[in-house]
């Protein structure tokens, strides 16, 4: 928000705004390529998988489908701006594993800030929304370039 000169004080409206755009575009929303064949392959692995994120549940398992759903055990969804750290501690714990067992997954600069401060391992994307260049100066590890990245992962 601050490289975009956007006020704190705006940030609470632009996000209601967000949220109400994508109830109302949800039918135009997509999974990225090949998300939904890589978590089903996860699943199927016997690795649990978990959803957090600061969009609406009811988006989420919209967007991802029934058959995806049933693959996720644990939904920590409308996460506020500023709130990530503390709701990953939340997720895990509601999963039964330490932070420093579980991998989060993300496109956004923040997730790496939350998943360091929350104790837990982080990988960026480069399909996300954020700049890969820009994310990558956030991540220890290299980006993963597709979803199908985390199969290769899974097998360490």
């Amino acid at each position: 928000m601050r490289l975009l000169g956007v006020p704190l004080w705006k940030v609470p409206a632009i996000t209601i705004e967000v949220r109400r755009l994508m109830h109302e575009r949800i039918a135009q929303v997509s999974l990225f390529p090949n998300v939904a064949k890589t978590l089903n392959a996860l699943a199927r692995r016997g690795i649990s998988l978990a959803v957090a994120t600061s969009n609406d549940e009811a988006v989420v398992r919209t967007i991802l489908g029934p058959a995806v759903c049933e693959r996720i055990g644990h939904f920590s969804c409308g996460i506020s701006m500023f709130g990530k750290t503390r709701k990953l501690r939340a997720l895990v714990s509601s999963a039964g594993v330490r932070p420093d067992e579980a991998l989060y997954v993300g496109d956004e600069i923040r997730d790496a800030q939350a998943a360091s401060a929350a104790g837990m391992a982080f990988r960026g994307v480069a399909w996300g929304y954020t700049a890969a260049a820009a994310l990558q100066l956030h991540c220890a590890t290299p980006l993963l370039a597709s979803p199908q990245d985390l199969l290769d992962l899974s097998r360490t």
